[in-house]
């Protein structure tokens, strides 16, 4: 059987609304289902497929996506099913080939998801289920800080681990972090993987930066490292991200740290360069050496950056070396 995700509806979203005008159109029809559910005493409960985009949710859950909080409260009076979930396949083109989605839609998780603090109290006071299979709590889908709050306030625990070990400081918004964090969410925690929240930054396909700077600011480690010793700076030289490396770097990453081999960010930027040839490569060894790397630190066996160049016969290396 195929596994049914349960994820935040607003990563769903993201996948079928690619710009502004179709979020709005959603939201004008959702609004219009509404309008003629209520006024035609039609089931509460009932599925209703919104033709924009193309997916089917009860209207319940149009009113909560649409942030409609009297029209959530009409349809609950009316008898609307506040634990009722609907499951949706999406079909996702990406880099790497199509990708088949089953995305259940709860109602209190997707309130969860989004801003407004009525909804979500509107059904926790009509009984919704708090309870998610997989370990997780409501607290990983929150991205406000008053929904965290309100979260808190029923006792769920902030450190709760999923079946994948992370907890809800690896996927809240940023405006939810310190609010997690002052309520004893542990910023070094470390998951399955032994990566605590800030290392998972390399896994993102968006980049949170606000969430990157508050970790940061509040004491996450920035140099911490993962099971291969490596701290997030290495990572994103090996996969390339010269805007991550910049962040990090302005944020005070360690621009000597070694690897377990030695190796410091740059020696390992210079042999990235040196199996790709890709400019991009080259690009991060010049930010590197702007942000001060020294370009004479030794490896473990006496090896410098610099010797390194020589022996490869980079002149392009040699050249930003020689130009610092």
């Amino acid at each position: 059987m195929k596994k049914i995700l349960l994820i935040l509806f607003i990563l769903s979203f993201n996948l079928l609304a690619q710009n502004y005008n179709l979020l709005k159109s959603r939201d004008k029809e959702s609004l219009v289902i509404l309008e003629k559910i209520i006024k035609n005493n039609t089931d509460v409960n009932t599925i209703i497929t919104n033709s924009v985009i193309n997916q089917a949710y009860t209207p319940l859950i149009y009113a909560i996506m649409i942030s409609n909080t009297e029209i959530v409260k009409e349809l609950i009076k009316r008898g609307a099913d506040v634990n009722k979930a609907v499951t949706n396949t999406i079909r996702y083109k990406g880099i790497n080939g199509e990708s088949i989605y089953n995305i259940v839609t709860v109602p209190i998780v997707l309130a969860s998801s989004l801003t407004n603090l009525n909804i979500l109290k509107e059904l926790i006071n009509n009984n919704a289920d708090i309870n998610i299979e997989g370990g997780r709590t409501l607290l990983f889908y929150a991205q406000d800080k008053y929904i965290a709050a309100e979260l808190i306030k029923l006792g769920i625990d902030v450190n709760a681990k999923d079946t994948n070990g992370k907890t809800a400081l690896f996927t809240v918004g940023y405006d939810a972090v310190e609010k997690l964090v002052s309520s004893g969410a542990q910023l070094e925690v470390r998951d399955n993987e032994g990566n605590t929240p800030l290392l998972c930054f390399i896994n993102s396909y968006n980049i949170d930066y606000k969430k990157l700077e508050i970790l940061v600011k509040i004491g996450a480690n920035i140099n911490a490292k993962d099971n291969n010793d490596d701290t997030l700076l290495i990572n994103a030289i090996y996969r390339g991200n010269i805007e991550l490396i910049k962040k990090l770097l302005e944020l005070g990453a360690d621009i000597e740290i070694r690897d377990k081999n030695g190796n410091t960010p740059l020696m390992i930027a210079i042999w990235q360069y040196y199996s790709s040839s890709n400019e991009k490569d080259l690009n991060i060894i010049i930010e590197l050496v702007n942000y001060g790397a020294d370009i004479y630190a030794k490896h473990q066996y006496g090896i410098t950056p610099y010797k390194t160049a020589e022996d490869i016969e980079s002149k392009e290396i040699l050249n930003i070396f020689n130009d610092r």
